[in-house]
């Protein structure tokens, strides 16, 4: 149960919520400064009397609003007693006390102090109504407070029994409870007593509250005091039976007897009790372990026969009780709620604006009937709504269900009279506007124009939350944005509190305003305020840095050092942005990551539909599969699917596929929402679901023709890298639409060739979308001669374009040449076979790495590469982000021929070979077993993850069958031949592994017993590329070939052939004979 709220926590909903503004005698604060204006230029002490006198007579009669424009413009002319009388009337105001920890207050708190100091003394009345109104303002300035409470001690002997019974009440409500004060308090309470003073049964409670306030400090109070309500309880009012029965029931020395007492007392009285009184005495009952049964029946019969007497008022008030005890009675609620419906449309403006705001402050016992019928109501009542009224029923609204049926009415009203709104009820419109889900562009519009208008007007806080209306709203104003922050930025950071600092980050982010001269300063001031951000405020920091790629490593390395230190106060949602975060900066945090799954893993039932997705997306970037947290994640995706949208199915598709998650079953659901959803889903999500079930081989004819159809219906409004994905994906899926891929193709082409005409995407992205869409057309077999032909030559004309960018001097500065320590040198260097002007024939020997994804720790050939052709003459081979100009692909522990573009064109040129097959490869392997002589092996690939059907990866020829006989053991090998035209990295040994042949000595795919057996006689692996066929940018032919390394004869010359044509064969290879071309090798016609 929660626990009681202080004794006026209610208040200020006895005040109704849409009273009007001042009345035309108020006095108005503009007059008030015109006349201090006007009596400026007099001199003399009199004057300043006189202008004193009459800002302490505006202060007395202006409303809130007024006294704090009274208060800035004035007040180096207010004194003491103008202070108090200011701070009085804002704590007597029912709307401003309701925001009293508001800011707005800051000024009027720093005219108070100056009053004070250095030698400023207070009378008892202007101490008293200090207190009071510090109390009721809840004023939290401790250096203040602590001045009052000095005060206090220096004057309670003068004190009457009322004042100091307001005193007590005033530091309770404050929870000041300094022993010295209570100290003080107790010696003016036993003087009361010893003369005889009678304490009135509000005093008494006052006091007790404050006793149980101070705890052991307030014993002596306590005890003083006690007496007086155990012997006058017939005399107290229901408010100060209930109040005491809290204070008692929260003090350590609890009296159970006294609370039956007062309990007894209560339900003599029940029929007074309002829903504070109810609240307090239910708590305090509990607290106690009372059999409150019976006594909640008699409570709530009471509140059951008041029902139909009850104003609009107090049916809100009674709905917060029963929340706030967490009091389940399905009946009675459904009265209170019954009659709610009941009056929503009888009762008058002002009425209705009650019942609106009592029930927006518990929505949660609030049934959706009467809140539709009171939103309903104020759709009707929008025009004649005064604009603090409009300001209040969007402030009510945005917090209740069923707010869409008036927020397009309240939205229209809004800019009919937003010019009469003041600057708060400006801001709070704009925010309760944007959480309603309004983004109209007439009304954002108009809501730009007159913050601007009142730009000057604003306080860096209201402006922070206008922005944050404005991202929520996704409508960014970028001449506005800039003054916003300009503004803020002049008033200073410094002076923002850690949560604006982290409210405004978050906004600048959300609208995309990558200005540095704002980010840059945000950032220095996140990173100095990093220790006194919550938990929310690292995760949106974060965010925001990631949302803007603002990559400042000061902020960002504190940002996740506090998030790894604090994991356990993080909720789903921050633990999803700030995983998110972490993957979009690239950030290195692998080591660290175990704190964030764990915490995820304990969460994870909180995480709704676009966290279950950020959070897959996120370690799928950083290629962190982490199974026990994906598999509980893909458990609460199959739960929570119902409610996923698009953009969630896609990406949890796209996480699971990129990690290579193969859960059929939760792909085949994701799949059955996405078909009921496919008309919602954006060309992003269509790429990448398109994308994710072709990298996990998962197509269907379903799938292919849906998605399909969707992307050629849309497909104008493709980017140019998501079309060239969905392409890819359709020929992985092995689509068989050729009028489809066409048109896709026809698309695509378009798109890059717009592109590239406005310069409006980098050169080499345009090649690599180029260079799928062939790959994707020669996949299907749909690549005709003319789209060759278009291909290659727009590929080549990208090739000249960026040949002449990396000439120009704002070519970025080449990679740094890595040189190889003597101890880790293989011993042999590659060799330049074949050097042409555009591209180079190059051998490697084993124990190179041709790029430095396999990390196996050889010297790398695009070292080699950077020492034979200088930055000026052969940039291409001084860019990683190029590959070094190397085309294919060799593994460390093989030799052969390979690749590189010594141009742009001539790059290019070989990797539209490498995709149609026109780059020939020929590789001499010896494998384990007797490959058989039919051709079988030709007929399929056997490797693991090819689909069913799949072709061979490549041609390949018996030369020779061997054995070798260890240990009375005999071994058996096979030489071969692979002529290989398309096949990727990795899928030959595959094939080999799949057929039963794995390649002798490879590390990757033998088994540890196998691989150490074939080490005793082989130097390494038996794989050789010996021959290469291309052609160069100009279309002529070229071709190499390579002979068998030494090391390689040598191992094979420790075998024995199985007959004549076998002995031919490796005596040949082993002697190091230049290999002949592959029409001239014959097969092996038997052993």
């Amino acid at each position: 149960m929660s626990r009681a709220v202080p004794k006026d926590a209610l208040d200020a909903q006895s005040e109704s919520m849409f009273a009007g503004h001042a009345t035309s005698s108020t006095p108005c604060a503009s007059s008030c400064c015109h006349e201090v204006g006007a009596m400026r230029s007099l001199r003399g002490g009199a004057a300043n009397r006189e202008i004193s006198h009459r800002v302490k007579q505006q202060l007395a009669q202006c409303e809130a609003g007024q006294i704090l424009k009274v208060a800035d413009y004035c007040g180096d002319h207010v004194k003491l007693d103008g202070a108090v009388a200011a701070l009085q009337k804002l704590a007597r105001d029912p709307h401003f006390k309701t925001n009293g920890k508001d800011r707005r207050i800051s000024n009027m708190l720093e005219i108070y102090r100056k009053c004070l100091m250095p030698s400023g003394d207070m009378d008892l009345c202007q101490l008293t109504t200090s207190c009071w109104a510090f109390a009721r303002l809840q004023v939290s300035d401790a250096p203040l407070l602590a001045r009052l409470e000095s005060a206090v001690m220096e004057k309670v002997h003068e004190m009457s029994p009322q004042e100091i019974s307001s005193t007590a009440w005033a530091f309770a409500r404050l929870d000041r409870t300094d022993p010295r004060m209570i100290a003080r308090l107790v010696d003016g309470v036993g003087r009361l007593v010893a003369e005889q003073h009678a304490l009135t049964p509000a005093q008494t409670t006052s006091f007790v509250c404050l006793a149980a306030k101070a705890t052991e400090a307030g014993t002596d109070l306590f005890q003083k005091v006690l007496p007086h309500a155990e012997n006058h309880l017939v005399d107290f009012e229901v408010r100060d039976l209930c109040n005491l029965a809290s204070a008692v029931a929260g003090f350590s020395n609890a009296c159970s007897p006294l609370l039956r007492s007062i309990s007894c007392e209560v339900l003599t009285k029940k029929n007074k009790a309002t829903p504070v009184d109810f609240v307090n005495i239910v708590w305090a009952v509990a607290e106690v372990r009372f059999n409150t049964e019976s006594f909640l029946e008699d409570l709530q019969k009471t509140c059951e026969d008041r029902l139909p007497q009850m104003s609009s008022q107090e049916l809100g008030h009674w709905l917060w009780a029963f929340w706030k005890v967490e009091l389940a009675n399905p009946k009675l609620l459904a009265m209170i709620n019954a009659n709610a419906d009941m009056k929503a449309d009888s009762c008058d403006i002002e009425e209705l604006g009650t019942l609106l705001w009592t029930i927006s402050r518990q929505p949660a016992a609030a049934e959706r009937g009467p809140c539709w019928r009171l939103a309903t109501r104020c759709a009707a009542e929008a025009d004649v709504f005064t604009p603090q009224q409009l300001a209040n029923a969007l402030q009510c609204l945005s917090r209740l269900p069923g707010h869409d049926v008036a927020s397009e009415a309240l939205a229209k009203a809004v800019c009919r009279c937003m010019r009469s709104f003041s600057d708060s009820d400006l801001v709070s419109s704009a925010w309760c506007l944007a959480q309603m889900g309004r983004h109209d562009v007439s009304l954002v519009d108009m809501l730009a124009v007159e913050v601007q208008r009142r730009l000057h007007c604003l306080s860096p806080q209201q402006l922070i939350s206008l922005a944050g209306s404005f991202a929520t709203m996704g409508r960014a104003v970028p001449d506005l944005v800039r003054s916003i922050t300009s503004a803020i930025l002049g008033a200073g950071l410094e002076h923002l509190t850690a949560q604006d600092v982290s409210r405004l980050s978050w906004a600048v982010a959300k609208l995309a305003f990558a200005d540095t001269a704002v980010s840059g300063p945000l950032a220095e001031q996140a990173a100095a305020r990093v220790r006194e951000f919550q938990a929310v405020n690292l995760a949106n920091v974060l965010w925001s840095s990631a949302k803007l790629l603002n990559k400042n490593e000061k902020l960002v390395d504190s940002l996740c050092g506090a998030s790894v230190r604090r994991v356990e106060e993080f909720n789903a949602q921050n633990l999803a942005n700030t995983v998110w975060a972490i993957a979009t900066l690239n950030y290195t945090l692998t080591e660290k990551m175990s704190a964030f799954i764990e915490q995820s893993i304990r969460k994870i039932h909180e995480f709704g539909p676009q966290g279950l997705a950020n959070m897959s997306w996120a370690f799928a970037k950083m290629e962190q599969k982490f199974d026990e947290l994906m598999a509980a994640v893909a458990q609460e995706v199959r739960q929570k699917i119902e409610v996923f949208e698009p953009q969630n199915l896609s990406n949890t598709a796209w996480a699971f596929a990129a990690l290579r998650i193969e859960d059929a079953e939760l792909m085949c659901l994701l799949a059955g929402k996405i078909f009921q959803k496919i008309s919602q889903c954006s060309c992003r999500d269509l790429a990448s679901i398109s994308w994710s079930f072709a990298r996990l081989h998962l197509g269907s004819t379903e799938l292919l023709v849906t998605v399909s159809e969707a992307v050629q219906a849309r497909v104008m409004e493709f980017e140019v890298k998501g079309l060239s994905n969905a392409i890819w994906a359709f020929a992985v899926l092995s689509t068989q639409d050729e009028p489809v891929m066409s048109n896709l193709a026809a698309a695509a082409l378009q798109k890059i060739r717009q592109c590239c005409s406005e310069r409006s995407a980098k050169i080499e992205d345009l090649a690599t979308d180029l260079n799928g869409l062939t790959w994707a057309m020669e996949r299907v077999n749909f690549l005709t001669d003319t789209l060759a032909t278009t291909l290659l030559d727009f590929m080549q004309r990208l090739g000249r374009m960026k040949d002449v960018e990396m000439t120009g001097p704002h070519r970025p500065p080449p990679a740094k040449i890595e040189s190889v320590a003597p101890e880790d040198h293989p011993g042999e260097e590659p060799m330049l076979r074949l050097d042409l002007p555009d591209m180079c024939c190059v051998h490697k020997p084993a124990g190179w790495e041709v790029d430095n994804e396999d990390a196996g720790g050889g010297p790398w050939m695009s070292s080699w590469l950077m020492e034979q052709f200088s930055f000026d003459s052969v940039p291409i081979v001084h860019y990683e982000e190029h590959q070094f100009g190397l085309v294919q692909r060799l593994d460390i522990p093989s030799s052969g021929l390979i690749l590189a573009g010594k141009t742009w064109e001539g790059f290019y040129t070989l990797k539209f070979q490498l995709q149609t097959g026109l780059l020939v490869r020929e590789y001499v392997l010896l494998v384990h077993g007797w490959v058989a002589l039919d051709g079988s092996i030709n007929k399929q690939s056997f490797a693991a993850n090819a689909p069913c059907g799949a072709p061979a990866p490549g041609l390949l020829r018996v030369a020779a069958h061997l054995r070798r006989h260890s240990e009375g053991e005999e071994q058996r090998f096979s030489l071969v031949l692979l002529r290989v035209t398309k096949s990727r990295r990795g899928e030959l040994r595959q094939h080999f592994v799949g057929a039963g042949h794995p390649t002798v000595a490879d590390g990757k795919y033998s088994e540890r017993e196998a691989y150490l057996r074939d080490r005793e006689w082989c130097a390494r692996k038996f794989m050789h590329c010996f021959r290469l066929q291309w052609r160069d940018s100009q279309a002529r032919n070229h071709e190499y070939r390579e002979l068998l390394p030494k090391d390689l004869r040598s191992s094979l010359a420790a075998l024995d052939p199985c007959c004549r044509q076998s002995a031919e064969a490796v005596y040949a290879w082993i002697e190091g004979h230049v290999p002949r071309p592959w029409g001239q090798i014959p097969d092996l016609a038997g052993t």
